[in-house]
Formats: structure tokens, C-alpha cells, sequence
């Protein structure tokens, strides 16, 4: 089997927190194949960004590997990272704050090939047909930011990470500030660049529907740790963790009137209550916090037993081809 694009291995990030540090990105494996979209979900402060900015470098990790194609990411300093750019790239959710206003679109996106070292003819054939690469007009070029709809200043970023020929993307929510209308064409067209230029895409996101559509893995982040992870409708038909089974029980049914399957109900066992007892009120409806010890999730999960308490679930691969952290995975049936 080949060595995947992107590996990352026991990947850990902190930042100093008012009650001491606090593990952003705890102990993280994550692998995407050459030409593959893998999506990664989780709730607001579960890591998913803190992860994309240190394969970047923009932050600085702890411990851990993250390798591009053998490269590691995590020794790159200063001019040692330009010709890791050319095969890396990272698409921002904000297509307006991700885009100098002062200059116009043919700069924008030439900006990277100048950087490299591109002459400004070739520059200019290259703007043209990133352009037409990414459905915009010719006559857009003389463009400012502000002069364009929210879906061209997406198209403009993608056109510019482009630009570089890279082989990964690194996707930031990159259609969640865009009308569901327009959120569409992107998604169609990142699906056809991906087949036509071979790419491999790393995508973050919150709407479970864009993961669907975009992505054939899915891995699910919660409190810092990867609780989930496996090819798209293994996961979405069969969730095995309860935090990724209640992400997907909170999408909106496409229609109010149709009820979601029954799903098989878990009885008590005197472990459980005991695990509860312990946990009775403690976090209930409260962000992902970092527990010193056992499961991040318990005191939200209608599972939870005394051993998460005290012992982390590792995620250990299960039947089939996907990894769940769970000391109490879900059956098919939906129960523990």
C-alpha cells in the first residue's frame, strides 16, 4: 500500500489557558491518500483549525509528525517552507478578508507566481487560464475585491491557491460564508478540479451536508482528539462513537414530516450508573472542555460507564475500515 500525501502521527498542540495549558490538538493521527477528500467536522473549539494552521506553520507543535509526501512539515522554518508552498495550499473561509482590497484580481492571483520567481509573461498566461479554470471572466481581471460577489472572491482565492500547481488543499470552510445557491457551483467545482487535477483536499467544516457532497472520508474531532473516523457513508450510515451520531441527529431533516429511523435505546447496567453518578451535572450543554483524565465526552455521552472516567479511549481501528475512540462503540443499531 502506498505511503499516503499527507500523514500525520501523535500530532499535540497547546496554548496557555487561564487554568493552565490547554491541549488544542491532543495526540492527533490523520492520513489523506493521494487524491483523496477528507473531511474534518467537530463543534466550534474542537481543534479542526488549530490542526490545518499548524500543518501550515502557522502555529508550533508540541510533538508529533506531520509529513508531506516525506517532507516534514513541523522542522520547516523561514525560506525552508517556499518550496513546500508550491505543493501545499490553504483556501480561507472568508473570501473577503483573504483578499488584499488595494489590488486587483490579476495580481492577486499572480502574487504567488511572482514570489517564485515566474516571469510576468508567463504570469499573465497563467492568470488567464486559472480564470477560466475556475469559471470567471477574462474582464475580471482589472477587478477589485469589493467589486465582486461573495462566490467570485471564493473562485479569485481558489484560482490563487491554484496558481502553485500544489497536490494538497487545505480547505477552511470554504463555502460556509456563501449563499446555499453558491455553495453549490463551489462544491461542483472543486469536485471537477479534484478529478481533473488530480488534487488531494483536507477539508474543516461544520455543515455535515458539504462534507457529504465533497468528501470520501470523514473524520470527526471533539475536544482536541479525532473520536471517529471512516469512509463517508460508513459513517454517516453507521456512526460508532455517540458524539458523531449526535452531530448527525442534529442535522435538519430535508422533510419535517419524515421521521428518522428508530434507533435502538441502551439500558442502564449498574456500571452506568455508576459512571453518572460521578458525572451528574457536570458540563451538560457546555463547549468540549479538556478533561486531565478519561473521556473528554462523557459527560455529555447517555453511555458513559466509570471506566471513562478514568481512561482514554484510544482510536483503535474496528471491523471493517474505519477507527473509533470509544470505550462502548455504537452498533449499526445505533446502541451501545
Amino acid at each position: 500500500m502506498s505511503e499516503p500525501l499527507l500523514q500525520v502521527r501523535g500530532l499535540r498542540v497547546k496554548f496557555e489557558g487561564g487554568a493552565g495549558p490547554v491541549a488544542a490538538v491532543d495526540g492527533v493521527d490523520l492520513d489523506v491518500a493521494r487524491g483523496a477528500a477528507v473531511g474534518l467536522v467537530g463543534e466550534s473549539g474542537s481543534g479542526k483549525s488549530t490542526l490545518v494552521r499548524t500543518l501550515v506553520g502557522f502555529e508550533r507543535a508540541e510533538s508529533g509528525s506531520a509529513r508531506l509526501a516525506g517532507i516534514d512539515l513541523l522542522a520547516l522554518r523561514g525560506s525552508a517552507w517556499r518550496p513546500v508552498r508550491r505543493r501545499l495550499q490553504l483556501v480561507f473561509q472568508d473570501p473577503y478578508s483573504s483578499l488584499d482590497p488595494r489590488m486587483r484580481v490579476g495580481p492577486i492571483i499572480a502574487e504567488p507566481l511572482s514570489v517564485h520567481g515566474v516571469s510576468v509573461s508567463e504570469q499573465r498566461a497563467r492568470v488567464g487560464h486559472l480564470l477560466e479554470r475556475v469559471r470567471l471572466a477574462p474582464a475580471l481581471v482589472s477587478r477589485r475585491p469589493h467589486e465582486l460577489s461573495g462566490g467570485q472572491r471564493q473562485r479569485v482565492g481558489l484560482a490563487r491557491a491554484l496558481a502553485l500547481e500544489p497536490e494538497l488543499l487545505l480547505l477552511d470552510e470554504p463555502v460556509s460564508a456563501l449563499d446555499v445557491s453558491v455553495q453549490a457551483q463551489v462544491l461542483s467545482l472543486l469536485r471537477e478540479l479534484r478529478e481533473s487535477l488530480g488534487l488531494s483536499y483536507l477539508m474543516i467544516a461544520h455543515d455535515l451536508a458539504v462534507v457529504r457532497k465533497l468528501c470520501d472520508r470523514v473524520a470527526v474531532m471533539f475536544a482536541g482528539r479525532i473520536v471517529e473516523e471512516a469512509p463517508r457513508d460508513q459513517l454517516f450510515g453507521a456512526p460508532r462513537h455517540p458524539y458523531t451520531r449526535a452531530l448527525l441527529d442534529a442535522v435538519p431533516a430535508p422533510d419535517p414530516a419524515a421521521r428518522r429511523p428508530e434507533r435502538e435505546e441502551h439500558a442502564a447496567t449498574p456500571e452506568d450508573e455508576a459512571g453518572h453518578s460521578s458525572l451528574a451535572g457536570v458540563g451538560a450543554g457546555r463547549p468540549a472542555a479538556r478533561w486531565v483524565t478519561g473521556c473528554a465526552y462523557r459527560a455529555r455521552c447517555p453511555w458513559a460507564v466509570a471506566r471513562c472516567a478514568s481512561e482514554v479511549p484510544i482510536l483503535g481501528r474496528d471491523a471493517g475500515t474505519g477507527a473509533v475512540a470509544c470505550h462502548r462503540p455504537l452498533s449499526a443499531a445505533g446502541s451501545a
